[in-house]
């Protein structure tokens, strides 16, 4: 089962699940077998500047 984490600061305003849902169509499109991604999301309390982190496991 493939697993995607999203890590983003405070100041970010988009939707989460949306972006779970194009990354699961993105694996599936390349692996049709892979199955549900497992998806979780963090905004961090403080952060320095505006970053968007992605990581993923298949």
């Amino acid at each position: 089962m493939p697993h995607a984490d999203l890590k983003y600061s405070p100041d970010l305003s988009f939707e989460p699940q949306a972006m779970f849902t194009a990354i699961e169509h993105t694996i599936l499109a390349h692996d049709s077998g892979s199955g549900d991604c497992k998806c979780r999301s963090y905004s961090a309390e403080a952060s320095n500047h505006t970053h968007l982190l992605i990581e993923t496991q298949c």
